[in-house]
């Protein structure tokens, strides 16, 4: 079993893979797991491991198109949906199966999606750009101001951990309106980045 985050992995049973249930699977991780901190749950989403600050909402969304997955796991303080969406939340994105199916594999799917959000910000806006590979995964980091016309400034934190050997790719988000921010950053953003995690022998399908 291995998770992965910024600071620590643990050793791959591979021998597990293909006999564990993801029932298994999470009462392994769990086990793994030290005590949440305070005013935090530990949230297990398909291969995804993270913190959900106590009493937030959570929405979820999943997508099947020819094979390809595409999770959406996102939390907010405020009831949302896709027509109210949140001005201060974390999500958690998940797709699998990208390079099966003749898309591009899951690290250069995260260039392109990093590209577009370079793309449709000015130099200024973008506050932090950074990328790091551990084994076989490569992670991104993008952080940037927000701002279209009409809505509350924000500022969004994005970390990308893109496994070519499993072909996963998962995307961490953390927004917050940009006068609040460093309240939010300190209170929420940066414990749950700190702590979020991949599970390398979680069923892509």
């Amino acid at each position: 079993m291995m998770l992965f985050t910024s600071s620590i992995s643990f050793a791959e049973d591979h021998s597990q893979i293909n006999t564990m249930s993801v029932d298994n699977i999470y009462k392994n991780v769990k086990a793994q797991l030290e005590a949440a901190p305070d005013g935090f749950s530990w949230d297990l989403y398909r291969n995804a491991i993270s913190l959900k600050p106590v009493g937030w909402f959570v929405h979820d969304k999943v997508n099947n198109i020819n094979g390809i997955i595409s999770a959406t796991h996102a939390m907010s303080p405020v009831d949302f949906s896709e027509k109210n969406q949140f001005e201060t939340g974390f999500t958690v994105g998940i797709f699998t199966n990208l390079k099966k199916y003749a898309k591009p594999e899951p690290s250069k799917t995260a260039s392109i999606m990093i590209g577009i959000d370079l793309n449709m910000h000015t130099k200024e806006d973008i506050k932090y750009l950074s990328q790091n590979q551990q084994g076989n995964v490569k992670a991104f980091w993008l952080r940037y101001r927000d701002a279209p016309p009409g809505k509350t400034p924000i500022i969004v934190h994005k970390y990308y951990l893109a496994n070519d050997a499993t072909d996963n790719l998962n995307y961490f988000i953390f927004e917050s309106p940009e006068d609040q921010w460093e309240e939010n950053w300190k209170k929420y953003g940066s414990v749950i980045l700190k702590n979020v995690s991949f599970i390398s022998v979680y069923p892509n399908d």
